[in-house]
């Protein structure tokens, strides 16, 4: 056959066989999410300064999720008669941002704080979709009591 010939196939069968890999990623787009809207904990005013006093937990089903969590202001605190108290929370508890646990900055006083009650805002901080999207607040409820 030369060049010009022209090649006819009546019939033809031809086959062939391709190895292809798809990779799919998982995109951070999901935000964070708590168990519940809130939360309440009855603690002793005996409770030692630095000891834990919760620890709270939010899950994101994004794979590459770093979740910080910080407490929000204000925080609202009654004393044992239910009259609220100006207060802040770093009179009160701090957190630990990469685990979630709550400790008691000093010891509490039923007497002034009988409830403690403040939000704590979970953030994905590895999100590249809809980053304003991603986080979530949770409130929390502490009862400190005599015994």
């Amino acid at each position: 056959m030369s060049e010009s010939d022209d090649v006819f196939c009546v019939n033809c069968r031809a086959t062939a066989t391709a190895t292809v890999m798809v990779h799919v990623s998982d995109i951070n787009n999901e935000p964070p999410k708590f168990g519940r809207d809130s939360y309440e904990k009855h603690v002793s005013e005996r409770l030692a300064e630095g000891e834990l006093v919760l620890r709270v937990t939010a899950s994101d089903p994004d794979l590459d999720a770093k979740l910080v969590y910080t407490i929000l202001e204000p925080v609202v605190v009654k004393d044992k008669t239910g009259v609220e108290v100006k207060s802040k929370s770093v009179e009160f508890f701090k957190i630990n941002e990469t685990t979630g646990e709550i400790f008691s900055v000093h010891k509490l006083d039923h007497q002034l704080a009988a409830i403690i009650t403040f939000g704590v805002r979970v953030e994905d901080q590895n999100a590249v979709e809809r980053v304003e999207m991603q986080h979530a607040i949770s409130e929390y409820k502490i009862y400190s009591s005599l015994n």
